[in-house]
């Protein structure tokens, strides 16, 4: 058929046949024309099947490159047609749908227009374009017009997240991380989004969902190496106010990564001078990264103002009694370099060694 598309005089006659025969998608059941020796189908059906729906697609969809217009029929035949013909029709789409490709203005067009009903055609146009390539800004263009104007669904944005600005894709995470597993795991492949993540106004996101969609997304370790995880952990030390779940996402990148302690210890280290205590979630989490990281978190601890000290201790027995077993180890000439109060709250005071005085070398 394609060779005698190519012929102008044949094209006016093709088109009306692979119209004629999308046309019979509408109907409640397939036409007898579908029927007979010639067919090889002796016995008519009262419902459509995927072998009846490809017999009527099948000429339409391969002169669709060739005569772009034509999709525009094919939406509108689309919102007529039964749930398992509209599947057989997403199905089909996508060899002449890359053929054409996102420069296409028919395609450009559609996505414009959206006709009512043929959302999840669109959708699957939108993500055939966007597959194996970034999205041009065309495409960006009508998919955010449509989005922001006629069609609420979050999803549409999905093919398109990487032409968004940043602005834009934080203001669609909360309602992109409701969505199916699935749906958010290609999400975050598209955007690598631990970090936006923990920025999210948790007014518009319950902080249940945040934590689930969080731990999803470091889960992909082809992704969220060590390094990225570093930096993404840097990037949430650099924000002005401390994220709720910073320390969850830290303690869950040590877990997967252990070679990232020394790192670790700078954090806590900086979360003191920017007085996590302040913060009753960090806090709490401060502390039990520093009861997960012993005996190298010791160090930091006993950095930590003396009420601050003594509250951590309280929070977690367990860390008092390894910190003293520690500092017990320490000879007299290494505890005096400890101040006095620090000692007296983990050790008691009866077990304090005095500070050394400074010895005089000669007297005048």
């Amino acid at each position: 058929m394609l060779d005698l598309y190519k012929r102008l005089e044949l094209q006016i006659a093709i088109n009306e046949f692979v119209s004629k025969n999308l046309d019979c998608l509408k109907q409640t059941q397939p036409p007898e024309k579908f029927f007979g020796h010639a067919q090889g189908r002796l016995d008519g059906a009262e419902t459509w099947t995927d072998d009846l729906a490809k017999a009527c697609l099948q000429g339409y969809v391969s002169v669709l490159p060739y005569n772009e217009e034509l999709i525009h029929n094919l939406a509108k035949v689309y919102v007529q047609t039964n749930a398992d013909t509209k599947r057989t029709i997403l199905r089909l789409l996508e060899g002449p749908i890359r053929t054409m490709g996102m420069e296409s203005m028919e395609l450009l067009k559609l996505v414009e227009e959206c006709p009512k009903g043929s959302e999840t055609l669109v959708t699957r146009v939108i993500h055939i374009l966007t597959d194996k390539g970034t999205p041009s800004s065309q495409l960006v263009q009508r998919v955010r017009e449509l989005y922001n104007t006629r069609v609420s669904d979050v999803r549409f944005l999905i093919p398109v997240l990487n032409g968004l600005t940043k602005k834009e894709v934080i203001a669609a995470l909360p309602k992109l991380i409701k969505l199916n597993p699935v749906v958010v795991r290609e999400v975050f492949n598209r955007l690598l989004g631990v970090h936006a993540l923990h920025l999210l106004d948790q007014t518009k996101v319950d902080l249940k969902t945040i934590m689930k969609a969080t731990s999803m997304c470091i889960g992909e370790k082809q992704i969220f190496t060590q390094e990225v995880l570093a930096v993404v952990l840097q990037q949430l030390m650099d924000q002005p106010t401390l994220p709720t779940l910073l320390m969850r996402t830290v303690i869950q990148a040590l877990g997967l990564y252990p070679r990232l302690s020394g790192f670790v210890m700078n954090i806590l280290q900086r979360l003191i001078l920017k007085q996590v205590w302040k913060h009753k979630v960090v806090w709490e989490g401060f502390v039990k990264c520093c009861q997960r990281t012993k005996p190298q978190s010791f160090t930091v601890l006993m950095q930590l103002p003396t009420p601050q000290l003594t509250e951590a201790l309280d929070m977690c027995p367990e860390l008092k009694t390894s910190l003293n077993e520690h500092l017990l180890t320490f000879s007299e000439s290494q505890r005096a370099h400890i101040p006095t109060a620090v000692q007296e709250i983990i050790l008691g005071t009866g077990l304090v060694v005095p500070p050394q005085p400074v010895p005089v070398l000669f007297e005048l």
